[in-house]
């Protein structure tokens, strides 16, 4: 098995789900503020927006599709980010902190620099997965509790 192959294909899936994972918490943060600011303050059952929902300081009534996806998020894309910088090849470096004290730090391994590489690859799989494939499986799942 070649060696270097297997090590470039790990770089890219690695920083692919390392950055799918960043945005993806990032899109749940402003998703959340959004929702929050803009959202019903009082509860609306005739549109479905009667769970209650507090966040930083505002209050606002969500709907089963708005809180089942709020809930998903975090607990999705953390561990996706872990994996991702878990699968990347590293490497062990000696780092000069001063002329006392030099100390090993843990670095990505990437010498043919492609890491980069994966950063379109994980807008894409976050665009895909949070505007195609998200809003049908939140929807089907809040199908299963009626």
């Amino acid at each position: 098995m070649n060696t270097t192959k297997f090590h470039s294909t790990r770089c890219v899936i690695g920083s692919t789900l390392f950055l799918f994972g960043v945005i993806n918490f990032y899109f749940f943060i402003l998703l959340e503020l959004w929702w929050a600011t803009h959202g019903s303050k009082v509860a609306d059952p005739v549109h479905g927006f009667v769970i209650l929902h507090r966040v930083k300081g505002f209050i606002a009534f969500f709907s089963a599709f708005q809180d089942t996806a709020i809930r998903l998020l975090p607990y999705i894309t953390l561990p996706i980010s872990l994996i991702g910088y878990l699968i990347a090849p590293k490497k062990w470096d000696i780092a000069p902190n001063s002329r006392i004290v030099k100390y090993h730090r843990l670095v990505i391994d990437d010498p043919l620099r492609l890491w980069r590489r994966g950063i379109p690859l994980g807008v894409v799989m976050w665009l895909v997965v949070d505007f195609i494939i998200g809003p049908p499986f939140v929807t089907w799942l809040n199908g299963l509790s009626y």
